[in-house]
């Protein structure tokens, strides 16, 4: 494994810097996968946009009926087998986000996104590039291996060399509902380093993760929520190709079985290997939950505790037999 990004750029500057070309395609303000809401922004009035921002601000659900609003259009679009035509459907999306700012609360008591999460999963690379727009990380995969294909042959980064990372959240192991999908390259070292399309500052380059890709392995994501941004450790649940992913998991339900919900015994040897890297409330709290709906046995929380415990007790380098006793008769 490289120890820095600098040596892992020395050692392959041909397909770095395709990966930058990639990355610079995915970001153009015009053209790119977020091309389509600068243009919007664009076309809104003052009055408009500063009502816009203060509902995407305020309402946790307006960004989720946007994001609908412009799938169902893309979908239409798409079934209306007419040739795209960039300003008709730009037209046709202002047309609808404008009933929907003028009275939100309206818009969805009137309106289900129950299918959200199907219709997001459904888009291909090819449509988030041709619509400008995208609205998951795997839409953001997805775009990048898109992009990748449309390099002439001998820039492009080989099919064998390019993998997604999918991945699940140390405390969403028995519900997957808290994930993240990356791209993943294979380097010279003969080892796959990963990625996050959605994170690019052209001055620094493209950031990569050193840590190694394998099922099983923890992966510190690089995007700025409370979850990533604090180094919360994903466990990898799933390493697919990405003609395999846009083929079988374009399926939101089949997504979820084999790539975000994580087995049990798979969860508890992550979270043993895990147990110096969480707060420790925060690990006996959701060891607790585990326990509670049968994910772990009673058995599986008592001896996770102990190692946590004993783990603790080398860190303020106070392990005594007379410790390790009282917190076994604790559990």
């Amino acid at each position: 494994m490289y120890k820095s990004a600098d040596e892992l750029r020395k050692n392959n500057p041909d397909i770095y810097a395709t990966i930058v070309r990639v990355f610079d395609k995915l970001h153009n303000h015009e053209t790119g996968f977020m091309g389509l809401e600068h243009s919007l922004m664009k076309k809104l009035s003052p009055d408009e946009r500063k009502k816009y921002k203060q509902e995407n601000d305020t309402n946790k659900h307006f960004r989720l009926y946007k994001n609908r609003i412009i799938i169902g259009k893309i979908n239409e679009f798409e079934k209306s087998g007419t040739k795209y035509n960039q300003e008709d459907f730009e037209n046709a999306v202002l047309q609808e986000l404008r009933v929907f700012a003028q009275n939100p609360k309206k818009y969805m008591d009137e309106h289900s996104i129950d299918d959200y999460d199907k219709v997001k999963f459904a888009l291909t690379g090819e449509q988030i590039m041709k619509y400008r727009f995208y609205c998951s990380c795997g839409n953001a995969a997805s775009a990048f291996a898109y992009v990748n294909s449309t390099l002439p042959k001998e820039e492009q980064i080989p099919l064998d060399k390019l993998m997604f990372i999918n991945s699940t959240h140390w405390k969403h192991l028995a519900d997957g509902m808290s994930g993240h999908t990356i791209p993943c390259v294979k380097m010279a070292d003969g080892n796959f380093y990963a990625m996050d399309p959605q994170k690019y500052h052209r001055e620094e380059g493209v950031e990569i993760i050193l840590s190694q890709v394998a099922v099983g392995n923890k992966i510190c994501h690089l995007l700025k929520s409370q979850d990533m941004v604090n180094n919360q450790p994903y466990i990898i649940t799933r390493i697919t190709s990405p003609d395999e992913y846009s083929k079988k998991y374009n399926d939101f339900d089949k997504f979820m079985a084999d790539c975000s919900i994580v087995p049990e015994n798979a969860g508890k040897q992550f979270l043993e290997s895990i147990l110096s890297d969480v707060p420790s409330n925060e690990m006996k709290a959701y060891l607790k939950e585990l326990e509670d709906i049968k994910y772990l046995s009673k058995q599986d929380r008592k001896t996770l505790l102990l190692k946590l415990g004993k783990g603790d007790l080398e860190k303020q380098n106070t392990k005594t037999i007379s410790n390790i006793k009282d917190i076994e008769n604790e559990l």
